[in-house]
């Protein structure tokens, strides 16, 4: 990129000085060796500016540091935003907003499950724990019996805040064996 600006501004220098084309050529080759511009590449369509033209397509600007930075305080202001609500108060698209939230600021969203973990180590109570979760999320709490019964699991130590893991596929001997009953 830099090279080529380098090279567009040899070219003009040399046109201003009323060099042709076969005297500028031999001459940007000696100057930048194998990284010199084709021939067709230098003088292509007359191109007079020596500055990168304007290119099609849609621009790049949209996950921009002024945008990073627009978000960032948007989030240091209350993290539990959603992304539709970021996307709609700055008036950018969702997925700009997801990868700048995961990707440019490294944030992911928690389970409402984990946030239990905390309460339940204060000692609170189902309850106590159920209203802290209310107050921090409102109408998508997880309902109550969902959290309860995840509560009580937690407590008798059948559940943890880890992923499940997936399931796995059935053994290719138990496939074999029903194989062979078909035939």
């Amino acid at each position: 990129m830099q090279r080529s600006l380098e090279q567009r501004m040899a070219i003009k220098f040399c046109v201003k000085l009323e060099k042709s084309a076969a005297e500028t050529i031999p001459m940007l080759k000696k100057a930048f060796g194998v990284d010199c511009l084709s021939d067709r590449q230098i003088f292509a369509e007359g191109r007079e500016d020596v500055n990168d033209e304007n290119r099609a397509g849609r621009p790049s600007t949209s996950s921009s540091d002024d945008n990073v930075k627009r978000v960032r305080d948007l989030l240091n202001t209350d993290r539990r935003l959603s992304v539709r609500l970021i996307s709609e108060t700055l008036e950018i698209t969702k997925t700009i907003v997801h990868e700048i939230v995961s990707e440019s600021l490294g944030m992911r969203k928690l389970e409402q499950r984990v946030n239990l973990k905390f309460p339940i180590k204060l000692g609170k109570t189902f309850a106590e724990a159920y209203e802290m979760l209310q107050e921090v999320y409102g109408n998508e709490c997880l309902s109550r019996t969902q959290d309860f019964e995840w509560f009580k699991q937690f407590k008798e130590g059948r559940e943890t805040t880890e992923d499940d893991p997936h399931p796995k596929w059935p053994s290719s001997s138990k496939t074999d064996e029903n194989i062979e009953k078909n035939w």
